[in-house]
């Protein structure tokens, strides 16, 4: 049939949604990250605050880029839907070949737009990829230079860097990614914002702000955020932190915490490579669909009978999968996400902020 296998397309694209929301919410981490100054300041800490600026222009990028990717990879089904639609209406009674011929025509040059259209999106994928790639490369340097510098403090740095790195995948585990029933049901996305603060001690009771990033962290239908302030794993890495980062002096402290940063750039990386790895689904999905009405079109021109073609006989019951794909894109193009109370997690305690994001 004219159409892609249901169970197949619809995986695809719930899968996409959930990638694509996720390097969203990191490129929005990109934003948020904030480090600090010591007096007198490292050239180190000079040199990672430009490389997260360019970190933060790279992910307004990825912002502007979103409209295309929403029509590219959800709208498009919507689109198509509706344009296969008046394929088949005009279908019955058949028509003569010529009118079948040109009807299919359509279909196929608006399936070719939509394998244009996801192309065009990697592409500019690719640009932003290599700039945050860029940045990422440029702090794991910075700081690898800096741990050889500081090469007496290798292992506190090193269980530093291990313990931010505990609770930023702990924070991504607890994100639910949205299923096929999520969609189909209308289920509101809760977007609770994680916001890791790493101070360093500079006397028994006194901490001043150093890095500040914040994660968000997404439940289908419920906030999260009374499982994140109570989730055992997050407070025990915030404890050892604590023990980690008393012990150090102020520089080692400022190290070790800037590994919050190097952490949201990779696992942001990874992201990427796991995106630029779906997206071919996606545009193969398209071209294969558009061989298919070609075939259709070549057999016609040969003289085929349409009326005896089984691809035109069971139009209708293409349009029934190009309806249930076209509900799919319009629920994530349009699913609505409810930003809840934000968390300050920080060495030492879980300082709650209930003001409710704008």
């Amino acid at each position: 049939m004219l159409c892609p296998n249901l169970d197949d397309a619809r995986a695809d694209l719930v899968t996409a949604a959930n990638i694509f929301r996720r390097l969203t919410a990191f490129a929005g981490s990109c934003e948020s990250a904030q480090i600090g100054s010591l007096s007198p300041q490292p050239q180190w800490i000079t040199d990672i605050i430009a490389a997260l600026k360019n970190a933060s222009q790279a992910a307004g990028q990825w912002y502007q880029l979103q409209p295309q990717i929403i029509s590219a990879v959800a709208s498009a089904f919507v689109d198509y839907k509706n344009l296969f639609a008046a394929a088949v209406q005009i279908a019955n009674p058949f028509p003569d070949t010529a009118n079948w011929i040109e009807s299919l025509q359509g279909l196929q040059t608006e399936l070719q737009d939509c394998a244009a259209a996801i192309a065009k999106i990697q592409t500019s994928m690719d640009v932003i990829y290599q700039d945050f790639q860029a940045v990422n490369d440029s702090v794991k340097t910075c700081l690898d230079e800096t741990w050889k510098a500081h090469d007496q403090a290798y292992l506190a740095l090193s269980s530093i860097a291990y313990s931010i790195g505990q609770i930023n995948t702990r924070l991504q585990t607890l994100t639910q990614d949205v299923t096929e029933d999520d969609l189909s049901e209308g289920m509101t996305l809760f977007e609770t914002v994680g916001t890791v603060a790493l101070p360093i001690f500079t006397g028994a009771a006194e901490a001043i702000p150093f890095v500040s990033i914040g994660l968000s962290v997404f439940g289908v239908g419920q906030s999260l955020y009374s499982t994140i302030v109570t989730d055992s794993e997050i407070n025990q890495s915030l404890a050892q932190l604590t023990s980690l980062m008393e012990q150090q002096s102020a520089e080692v402290q400022a190290i070790g915490a800037s590994n919050a940063a190097l952490t949201l750039l990779t696992s942001l990386e990874d992201a990427y490579t796991t995106a630029n790895q779906h997206l071919p689904r996606l545009s193969a999905l398209w071209e294969e669909e558009a061989a298919k009405v070609g075939i259709a079109i070549e057999a016609l021109q040969a003289g085929a009978d349409p009326s005896k073609m089984d691809d035109l006989v069971h139009l209708a019951d293409a349009q029934s999968v190009w309806v249930e794909l076209g509900e799919m894109g319009n629920s994530i193009a349009t699913q609505p996400v409810q930003k809840t109370q934000a968390i300050s997690l920080q060495p030492g305690s879980v300082e709650l902020n209930a003001a409710v994001l704008a």
